[in-house]
């Protein structure tokens, strides 16, 4: 196993994203396989990486439709067959878990104990102001 630091984190991310939701999108050849080593490769690389996938999962998620999410997803996962919805709960789950962390590393190696806000309800894409009481 890879040394587990930030970079290796985010690249780790990056690439189970492209795989996962590649499997979606089949007309799009988004897996890769990103071994390391990332110690060495710039800040400004690694968020033009995560850029890119950030795309690349967009594109994906705009093609399911509601018949498209309740449909078995086409591969078996972790030995069994699911639907897609409940294997995109399931990555959105499991990508929290990593982005939490990479803003605990974070933490530790800057010493700046401030949250990066990374799931913010307000900026959940139906958030609106509330209605005054």
């Amino acid at each position: 196993m890879p040394e587990l630091d930030g970079a290796t984190l985010v690249a780790w991310v990056r690439t189970v994203l492209r795989r996962d939701l590649g499997t979606l999108r089949r007309e799009l050849d988004l897996y890769t396989d990103d071994a390391g080593p990332w110690r060495d490769v710039p800040r400004a690389k690694l968020i033009a990486l995560v850029d890119a996938a950030t795309q690349e999962v967009d594109v994906a998620l705009a093609t399911l439709d509601h018949r498209r999410l309740m449909a078995e997803f086409p591969d078996v996962v972790a030995g069994v067959r699911v639907v897609t919805g409940d294997l995109l709960l399931h990555l959105v789950a499991h990508f929290t878990y990593h982005l939490g962390q990479l803003n605990a590393h974070r933490r530790v190696v800057s010493g700046d104990a401030v949250s990066v806000g990374a799931l913010s309800i307000p900026a959940l894409a139906t958030a609106h102001p509330a209605e005054a009481p």
